[in-house]
């Protein structure tokens, strides 16, 4: 029993010493935020499944010279945490992608109070030199412009998001665990829990091409598409989702309200926003 109680102990100076001075954050509890970054960096592939269209993700973490070794002990498995997120979510890894783990002590200005950074390079294609070598497979297109989402209505953390990621979740409370008790779900539009006709996993937008569909996850109070005086009811669950139009109204529940703006890829709205 002395063992154990010894081991506890050494467990709990080890993260005691990861505990930055500058961001009060413990870095096991940032390796969540890593995995949930690179499932947001997930693209449909028109099939059934998912495609990661990078060739190497470098992620760095701030920590003070003195917590290295503790820092590589925690994080030595995170490049197979990875791997193992992206199957979960319908996603085969390929064998040459590349993952690295950095740790940089003084990191820059544009850092703020961000325990990590997460780099990505994109797959390029095959030069014409290489032209004895197997095919490689196609460059991944070029990502659709951002979707601009605007509350108009319910009490939320943030009024107006600008996203160009492949899933927008939507729903109650910014993190949530899942049905499973597996991981948890972060919303990248959410509400307050006081909303409470909005479900914690209420909805999601998905891209597809270059175009953004909305799909019901099953919520209690339902998912409604406001457009032109017309209300389309979407099916819980559906296989299918309702393709979004710039000037669209989200209504989640009783009366949560979410304006939709399509911009152009220099990041203007493609069109006056709607009254």
């Amino acid at each position: 029993m002395s063992k154990l109680i010894k081991l506890e102990k050494m467990l709990e100076r080890g993260l005691d010493r990861l505990r930055h001075p500058e961001t009060g954050r413990e870095l096991v509890e940032a390796i969540p935020e890593v995995l949930d970054d690179v499932e947001d960096r997930l693209e449909p592939s028109g099939g059934r499944g998912r495609v990661f269209p990078y060739e190497r993700v470098v992620v760095a973490f701030r920590v003070a010279r003195a917590d290295r070794p503790a820092a590589r002990t925690l994080t030595q498995d995170l490049p197979e945490r990875i791997r193992q997120r992206m199957r979960m979510r319908g996603c085969e890894p390929s064998e040459s992608l590349e993952i690295q783990i950095r740790f940089v002590v003084a990191a820059g200005d544009d850092w703020g109070d961000r325990l990590f950074r997460i780099g990505y390079r994109r797959k390029r294609a095959a030069s014409s030199v290489d032209a004895a070598a197997p095919a490689a497979p196609p460059p991944a297109p070029e990502a659709p412009p951002a979707l601009r989402l605007v509350v108009h209505r319910g009490r939320t953390g943030e009024k107006e998001h600008e996203l160009s990621l492949a899933r927008i979740n939507l729903g109650r409370l910014e993190k949530v665990a899942s049905a499973s008790g597996k991981g948890a779900r972060k919303n990248h539009v959410w509400f307050a829990a006081s909303e409470d006709t909005v479900s914690r996993a209420h909805a999601h937008i998905e891209r597809a091409g270059g175009a953004y569909f909305l799909f019901d996850d099953g919520s209690a109070s339902g998912t409604r598409v406001l457009r032109e005086g017309e209300e389309i009811e979407l099916m819980p669950r559906a296989s299918r989702g309702v393709g979004l139009r710039d000037g669209d109204r989200i209504e989640l529940g009783k009366g949560c309200v979410i304006e939709v703006r399509m911009m152009d890829r220099e990041g203007r709205e493609a069109a006056a926003p709607r009254g």
